[in-house]
């Protein structure tokens, strides 16, 4: 989807979209807070600028990301599982006649 845009943040109600469903696709940035206008620009520079001018205002943190915990050993015995499976698939389409052919 070429000329297509949409900026948000996680967890706000605030985006900036250009030519999506929710805006004319007009080549205009629209700034939106919860599906309403509040400004349309006719660059994503100063779109963005103040998408995030209105972060700060409402003084906005990003939710708290929490990394996964991968047991290392577990993802060892996943990742060689995978291998042998591949293998296998591949396998029998090198082998060169022989016993059960």
């Amino acid at each position: 989807m070429p000329g297509h845009f949409r900026y948000t943040a996680i967890g706000t109600t605030l985006s900036v979209e250009k030519g999506t469903e929710n805006v004319p696709d007009d080549g205009r940035y629209y700034l939106l807070d919860n599906g309403r206008v509040l400004e349309t620009f006719s660059s994503r520079k100063k779109a963005v600028a103040r998408f995030r001018e209105l972060l700060r205002e409402r003084r906005y943190r990003p939710p708290e990301w929490k990394r996964d915990e991968i047991n290392p050993f577990d993802e060892t015995l996943r990742n060689l599982s995978i291998a042998k499976e591949i293998y296998w698939y591949y396998a029998s389409s090198y082998r060169k006649g022989g016993k059960g052919r």
